[in-house]
């Protein structure tokens, strides 16, 4: 019988597989798996007989990896896994990944990467072997020319122009070695492009499946709530028209009215509750007093108290808790500020309006406290009444005399300003209203500039 020839999977971790694939000088195969139905299906590719018979002779190692193992948390921090499953076909000798599988894979598919990346190492192995073997011949070139011939032999221009070709041939060695590494970097860059635009497109395809599959099943779920809601107005209506037909018009009527006046009964009672329920909620909250306190240092505290409590009972807490006395500090409310006096002690907090809540500030009792009832201030407030009646008195005296000699000046500046006016001896204050010209016989133009001037004189009285 024909054995049946199948991959054979390495078996040891990867340490060991990358050091026995570096002996013989193989691909490094590494499949990455999920328990999904696309890595089963890879993994038939592997079993299938034209893989085996490919693969049958070659120098290869084939790792499998499982999700979420240690082989797999150690391969990844190497070799970045995306999509799973994912298959690595990787150059031993230098580490780069010659191919990267993702997502599920055909047999076909499998064998030509295969194919291809076996191709790609011996091209490489070539190019590696013909460079290896131009550096030992010019190494042996170097060599013979370090014999120095005869001097008869070899020319001076001989060797010159040997030594130029020799030149020339290692630029040429050096640039078709930069021009390979080149292509390999290139290539490099559009497989792992290459694999990173799939992965991102995968990605997209499952984020937009996803959402179409969401987005049915909201329409069906909307679909679903209609159609009942439709079907209850439906028998809503049914059951209502039965109701009517059922019943005679006159008893329809007197139910009618006999359904309005309880349901109005019912309206009535139930808002009579609700008025009950919110009196007892309103006056369970009043009965407490919810006082928040901002200490000296800048400690905030809230505590609770009744609001039946006295102003006294709230100081001896707060000396309490700040190990003070009670008359080491005073406490204020903030709107309005206002100073809570050692005379409020004995009220309630509701009396002081500090129920069912409120803000105090806990204050040394040196910024509040003033000694408004001492003697040293009644003095002083002698004084300043006596200063001020004195000051009354000298500014009486001061209005008379001052009352007494302003007639005269009056009545004096008045007649200088009548006699500038009217250009003849001016008469007193209370004589001006009996005033007539004594010149009765003037020039019409005389008259014609009095009666300007009158004019003028009664507009502006006016």
């Amino acid at each position: 019988p024909i054995q049946e020839e199948k991959m054979e999977w390495f078996v040891g971790p990867i340490p060991g597989a990358i050091s026995s694939c570096k002996e013989m000088n193989g691909l490094l195969i590494v499949f990455i798996r999920d328990d999904g139905d696309d890595s089963s299906s890879v993994e038939e590719a592997f079993r299938s007989e034209a893989i085996g018979q490919y693969i049958s002779g070659k120098s290869y190692k084939a790792l499998r990896i499982i999700k979420d193992s240690v082989e797999y948390t150690q391969f990844n921090a190497i070799y970045p896994v995306i999509v799973l499953p994912s298959v690595f076909i990787i150059l031993s000798k230098t580490g780069i990944p010659l191919q990267i599988l993702k997502g599920r894979i055909s047999e076909s598919d499998l064998v030509g990467k295969l194919k291809l990346s076996f191709e790609k190492q011996a091209s490489m192995e070539a190019v590696a072997q013909h460079s290896s073997v131009s550096q030992e011949a010019d190494k042996s070139l170097a060599s013979s020319e370090t014999v120095e011939p005869p001097i008869e032999q070899i020319t001076k221009e001989e060797r010159i122009r040997k030594a130029e070709e020799l030149i020339q041939k290692n630029k040429r060695i050096k640039q078709a070695q930069q021009l390979e590494l080149e292509r390999e970097r290139e290539l490099r860059r559009r497989s792992q492009g290459k694999d990173l635009a799939d992965a991102k497109l995968a990605r997209e395809e499952v984020i937009k499946k996803t959402w179409i599959m969401e987005r049915a099943k909201e329409r069906e779920d909307e679909r679903k709530a209609r159609a009942e809601i439709l079907a209850k107005v439906e028998q809503d209506k049914i059951n209502r028209k039965k109701v009517q037909e059922s019943k005679p018009a006159a008893g329809s009527s007197s139910a009618s009215v006999s359904h309005f006046g309880e349901s109005k009964r019912r309206m009535r009672t139930g808002t009579m509750e609700d008025s009950t329920e919110v009196k007892s909620s309103v006056t369970s909250i009043s009965e407490n007093a919810r006082i928040q306190f901002r200490l000296l240092d800048g400690t905030i505290i809230t505590e609770q108290f009744k609001s039946s409590d006295q102003l006294i009972k709230v100081r001896e807490f707060i000396a309490e808790y700040t190990d003070q006395s009670v008359s080491s500090f005073a406490l204020s409310s903030t709107f309005p500020s206002k100073l809570l006096p050692t005379e409020d002690d004995d009220k309630t907090l509701s009396e002081l309006k500090l129920s069912p809540s409120a803000v105090l500030i806990v204050t040394t009792a040196k910024k509040v406290e003033r000694d408004v009832n001492g003697v040293f201030p009644r003095i002083v407030a002698f004084f300043l009444w006596l200063f001020s009646i004195v000051v009354s008195f000298f500014k009486y005296i001061w209005g008379l005399l001052s009352r007494s000699a302003a007639p005269s000046n009056t009545q004096a500046s008045f007649k200088e300003r009548n006699q500038r006016k009217y250009g003849r001896k001016a008469l007193g204050r209370d004589n001006f209203k009996h005033f007539k010209p004594n010149n009765e016989q003037d020039s019409d133009e005389d008259d014609e500039e009095r009666r300007k001037t009158d004019n003028g004189n009664s507009t502006q009285q006016q």
